[in-house]
């Protein structure tokens, strides 16, 4: 029972979402009634991350880890923002809002500045071109960064060239790769219709 319900319930679920995408009445009947669901799962499956969260944060602090100042702050910012959200939906506050768009916004916006960095050296060290292949990609990265800042490109064709890069060599890989991704959907579901598909029950 304990590895044949969750077979029979995600079957169940690929053959309803299936009906319900080749019925239209189906699919409104059963639509908001699903995604409420998943709503419900996902608020379930939070609790115990969070938990594990502040676990391992907790010890790392009890244990006077090396990065026992980084874990406090973390669970000070988590508790904070939880308390805030929670004020905030009782008393209808701006708070939380607040702590989004001025410290939340403002940190990820550094930390992908400070990512850029590495992308900049990683770039630089497999754009080097070596190979007929490595020269055509840095060529292509070279004319999609320029089209895409602030400096336009020379020439009159320039905006156009980038815009072709975007349009036809890029919009094709994208869609093979969207392919791919579509077909490895369908065998997964198809596995899991089967119940061939054993991995999220566990071992037993």
């Amino acid at each position: 029972m304990r590895t044949r319900l969750p077979l029979a319930l995600a079957s169940a679920m690929v053959v309803l979402m299936a009906a319900a995408f080749f019925s239209p009445r189906l699919a409104g009947a059963y639509g908001s009634g699903v995604n409420r669901g998943l709503q419900i799962f996902g608020a379930f499956a939070a609790v115990p991350a969070v938990v594990g969260l502040i676990r391992l944060h907790s010890a790392r602090i009890a244990r006077k880890h090396s990065s026992a100042l980084y874990s406090a702050v973390m669970l000070a910012a988590l508790f904070a923002t939880v308390g805030l959200g929670i004020a905030d939906a009782k008393f209808g506050g701006p708070r939380f809002m607040w702590v989004y768009r001025n410290i939340y916004g403002p940190l990820q916006q550094s930390v992908f500045a400070f990512l850029a960095f590495f992308i900049a050296s990683a770039a630089y060290r497999a754009f080097r071109a070596r190979t007929m292949e490595a020269t055509v990609l840095l060529v292509a990265a070279v004319v999609v960064l320029l089209g895409n800042a602030v400096v336009s490109l020379p020439g009159p064709g320039g905006a156009s060239a980038e815009g072709w890069l975007l349009s036809v060599p890029a919009m094709a890989m994208q869609r093979g790769i969207g392919f791919g991704v579509a077909l490895g959907i369908m065998a997964q579901s198809v596995r899991i219709l089967m119940g061939l598909e054993r991995s999220f029950v566990g071992r037993g």
